[in-house]
């Protein structure tokens, strides 16, 4: 959405809430930046990954990532919120 709207404010009341402390085993803040963002998928998933797995790992592309975070997250009860989101440019 919009920048200055007030997402990242209302993702970090209900991120802090204590409520959300009980309610999940894990979670986990990541920020994108612009350039996790201009660089190709396995970057991204290596900044993803890295973040959720709180590890300074490098891994080997995608699949790598989507299995740890997979055999990680799976049997758990978690929030992950992705801040600083890039919109999608509109479809022609």
């Amino acid at each position: 959405g919009m920048g200055g709207v007030g997402k990242t404010t209302l993702a970090k009341k209900v991120y802090y809430h204590s409520t959300m402390a009980n309610h999940f085993e894990i979670r986990r803040w990541v920020t994108l930046t612009d350039a996790d963002q201009d660089s190709d998928v396995n970057a991204l998933f290596a900044s993803v990954g890295s973040q959720v797995l709180e590890t300074q790992e490098k891994g080997d592309g995608k699949e790598h990532w989507i299995n740890k975070l997979h055999g990680f997250l799976e049997p758990k009860r978690y929030l992950v919120i992705l801040d600083g989101v890039l919109p999608t440019p509109p479809m022609p």
